[in-house]
């Protein structure tokens, strides 16, 4: 996770500041989606695949995004990963058999004759284990920043152009 103020574009955040509420927080919100995609797109291009389960991408099509506004729209706030509602039911794949009490064991050449069986997956509870190893957040931080600080200013401009 990182975060980041957007500067440089002072006389253009002060024209969004002057906006009336409902406007301001229309654009601010447009930009706040606008710089979450780059992190979004990073995010999923570094997910790693669940290879033992049927569909793989499980994790991959868990991220969201989630934007807020804060303090009457002064502070604009976004997260990016897995979203906490997402539930997927997925199918392991041979490499996995249940034991006499029940349990999931993986298959060690037992010669026991493995069964498929589904499985609950909800990556949110799971997916900081892979954070830590720095496959899910983007390795190259200052260009995903960048691209974002570039995609939020060029909506505020835009806003600015309107009205």
């Amino acid at each position: 996770m990182f975060s980041y103020k957007v500067t440089g574009i002072q006389e253009t955040i002060t024209r969004v500041q002057a906006f009336e509420k409902r406007l301001r927080r229309k654009w601010l919100m447009k930009a706040g989606r606008a710089g979450a995609k780059p992190v979004k797109a990073a995010m999923i291009r570094n997910a790693p695949l669940d290879r033992n389960a049927e569909p793989s991408n499980t994790w991959r099509k868990s991220i969201g995004t989630k934007v807020k506004l804060f303090g009457g729209g002064t502070v604009l706030w976004f997260a990016v990963g897995p979203r906490s509602s997402f539930l997927v039911v997925v199918t392991l794949k041979a490499t996995f058999f249940r034991d006499k009490q029940g349990r999931v064991r993986r298959i060690e050449n037992r010669g026991v004759r493995p069964e498929r069986f589904e499985q609950k997956r909800r990556p949110v509870l799971y997916s900081h284990l892979a954070e830590r190893k720095h496959q899910m957040i983007a390795r190259t931080q200052s260009q995903t920043k960048a691209s974002a600080a570039a995609a939020m200013e060029a909506v505020l401009r835009e806003a600015v152009a309107d009205v």
